[in-house]
Formats: structure tokens, C-alpha cells, sequence
């Protein structure tokens, strides 16, 4: 196997993360809560390093183990603050796969993909089908109040923000999004699945950062994401942003996000 990973923050602090390990990979996309955070420098940063440090992950129950450090993250947080509303807590995007004896196991959560080409030609691509939804229905918001008020949508992303707190609520509930979340955001559920390994050609992982070439700017398709050279993408995200600083052309909540991809070519 060749495994290569690449992350790169988009401000002063990444709040992404990964793992490569001989038979283990993930990536991993932290999401502060908005609230006042309460840990150096960030929540989802202290939520991420924690989660690559303590995970096991050759524990036969992944989905098990998951609960496990969701419960130990949720009482050392709550030692920091009272709050018991999700939209205020860290959580994150996660994306496992675990080569086993005949088959490759995936596990998946939250704004993450994970790709997948067999060697027979077939691709296949594993999302969240929710949080495209839910993430526009907070983009239409904030396009319809700049043209009610006459300003642009980057002005009007701030007043968005109480639509933005009743999505994190969704968080692992019915009609939300699967996240890795502390225990208030409910109970964490991972789509799971294997594919044989005699199939598999070519993993790939990424967290929405480096999506956005696909999803937001519409630069190239999914499979030249994941065989494209990161750096090259990555100049190609900053340049179509810094083209479309107002966020009028591609709707978005922030100019860009941490950037992660790993690849594994079997």
C-alpha cells in the first residue's frame, strides 16, 4: 500500500486531523461550537488531538469505542462550562477505513467523503445526503436577507447565525447529520459498511476544505480531486475565493476551510 496525507489550515489554527497508520486511516474535520470556547486554542482542535491520541483503533467495535471517548470528551467538558446545548459544543466530521483480513471497513460521520475506485472501473462515493440540505436551506438565508437589505451575502453571514445554532442542533437527530459529538449531541450512529478487499484499487478521504473544489467552486470532478496533487487544488480554492471575496458567485459561510485529503492506493 501507498498512503499519502496532506492537511494544511486555512487561518491561524487547523482544526482538521488525521490518522495514517499500516491498516488504519482516518480524517477527522473539527467544528467549534458556537459559543465562547473553552479550551487553548480551540475546542474542535482539543476535540481533534484528543481523538487521534486516545483512539484504539483495533478495538473490534469501532462504533463501541466511539461512545466511549464521546462520554470521556463530554465530562471533561463539562468540568469546563454548564452548557447543555449541542449547538455550543465541539463535534466533528470523522472518516475511518480499516484494512481486515478480506475487506476494507468504513466507517463514516459527519462533512466528510470517502472514495472509493475498484479494480474493475466502479467508483464509489460515500457522503452525508443530509447536510447539503440543511447547509443550503442557512445559504438561502443569508441570500435572501442580503437582497432584502441590500448588502452582500459575506455582510449578511452574521445574521445568519441563530439558523446556524438550530442546525448544530440537528446533530444525530431525525432528519439531521451524523457527527462525532459529545453525549447532550446524541447518540453517535456511524454509516458503516465493508467492500472486499480483493476489489479495491484506490481509498480516498477529505474533509469539506478540500470538497469545496468540487462542491463549492465547481473547479474538477471527484475522481481528479482525489488523484490531483493537493497543493495544485489547494492554489485553485484560494484563487476562485479570492475571486469571489463578497461570496456572491459561490455561497458559502467562510472564504475557505482546513484542507485534508489522504489517499491509499492498494
Amino acid at each position: 500500500m501507498e498512503v499519502v496525507a496532506r492537511t494544511r489550515s486555512a487561518g491561524k489554527w487547523n482544526e482538521d486531523g488525521y490518522i495514517a497508520a499500516e491498516y488504519f486511516f482516518a480524517v477527522m474535520d473539527g467544528a467549534t461550537g458556537l459559543g465562547d470556547s473553552h479550551f487553548e486554542p480551540t475546542d474542535a482542535m482539543w476535540l481533534v488531538k484528543s481523538f487521534v491520541r486516545d483512539l484504539n483503533p483495533g478495538i473490534e467495535d469501532l462504533t463501541a469505542e466511539l461512545q466511549r471517548l464521546s462520554r470521556v470528551y463530554g465530562e471533561r467538558f463539562a468540568k469546563k462550562t454548564d452548557t447543555k446545548d449541542p449547538a455550543e459544543m465541539p463535534s466533528m466530521g470523522l472518516a475511518m477505513a480499516r484494512v481486515e483480513e478480506k475487506e476494507l471497513h468504513l466507517w463514516m460521520l459527519g462533512d466528510v467523503e470517502i472514495y472509493l475506485e475498484e479494480k474493475d472501473g466502479t467508483t464509489l462515493s460515500f457522503r452525508d445526503k443530509n447536510l447539503p440540505r440543511i447547509d443550503e436551506s442557512a445559504l438561502q438565508e443569508m441570500r435572501r436577507i442580503a437582497e432584502e437589505k441590500g448588502i452582500t451575502p459575506r455582510e449578511a453571514r452574521p445574521l445568519i447565525q441563530e439558523r446556524l445554532r438550530e442546525n448544530r442542533r440537528l446533530m444525530n437527530g431525525l432528519g439531521g447529520y451524523r457527527v462525532f459529538g459529545l453525549p447532550a449531541a446524541g447518540a453517535i450512529l456511524p454509516f458503516e459498511t465493508k467492500v472486499p478487499l480483493e476489489k479495491v484499487r484506490f481509498l480516498g478521504m477529505a474533509t469539506d476544505g478540500i470538497l469545496q473544489a468540487v462542491d463549492t467552486f465547481h473547479l474538477m470532478d471527484r475522481k481528479a480531486l482525489f488523484h490531483a496533487p493537493f497543493r495544485r487544488t489547494r492554489r485553485a480554492i484560494l484563487e476562485a475565493a479570492a475571486k469571489d471575496p463578497d461570496f456572491v458567485e459561490h455561497p458559502r459561510f467562510k472564504d475557505i476551510d482546513d484542507m485534508t485529503l489522504l489517499t491509499v492506493t492498494f
